[in-house]
């Protein structure tokens, strides 16, 4: 297959580099009322703390509270909470910076693909809208219910690059711009065409 010469391939993560805070949290907060999260605090804690101690992975800790918090939900109540936050909240925490860098990597017909450890089922109407490509965590479902575990890894470092290259060749782009802004982004910037550097996360506001 020829080289797509005319267009360059541009990988930016979601959370803190097209966002100004972390999109997961603001679901939890949007997703149930305060008394059900004060109740699931503690347990939810356990696991944050034994993660920021290295007891155990990010991934690790992330699918354990992602189970506290949703596991038995049914799935039509799950992607319409999502499809609503998708609709309000993520509107807010959006960067304009990066919003209007994007939009000059769109007019160059730049090919852009969003590579995120967030939930797929909420990403999933940002990109549409946008008409950007989406790589993230996806979850588990079965019976109509959510059953609070990944149906796939957590998209976080080196699993980004391992999704990158199942989903697209690199080989097919002589351009490849890669925006993050956190240590689990690194193995995604190093696939960028120039040496990764502190300045290539896109500007917060």
């Amino acid at each position: 297959m020829a080289k797509d010469i005319n267009r360059s391939l541009v990988l930016v993560d979601f959370d803190g580099t097209i966002t100004t805070h972390d999109s997961f949290f603001r679901f939890i907060i949007f997703y149930h009322p305060i008394w059900l999260l004060m109740m699931r605090a503690i347990p939810c804690g356990i696991f944050f703390l034994m993660f920021k101690i290295g007891l155990v992975t990010n991934s690790a800790a992330k699918e354990k509270i992602f189970s506290i918090l949703f596991k038995g939900e049914p799935i039509n109540e799950f992607e319409d909470k999502c499809a609503k936050f998708a609709a309000t909240e993520i509107p807010r925490i959006l960067s304009s910076a990066a919003m209007h860098r994007l939009e000059k990597h769109r007019q160059n017909s730049d090919r852009i693909i969003v590579v995120s450890a967030s939930i797929k089922n909420y990403l999933t109407h940002f990109c549409q809208r946008e008409h950007f490509e989406l790589i993230s965590t996806e979850i588990e479902v079965k019976n109509s219910l959510v059953t609070g575990r990944f149906k796939t890894p957590n998209c976080y470092g080196s699993e980004k690059v391992s999704r990158v290259r199942t989903y697209v060749n690199l080989n097919d782009y002589e351009s490849i711009t890669a925006y993050g802004d956190s240590q689990g982004d690194q193995p995604m910037l190093n696939l960028a065409s120039q040496p990764a550097h502190p300045l290539a996360s896109l500007p917060k506001i």
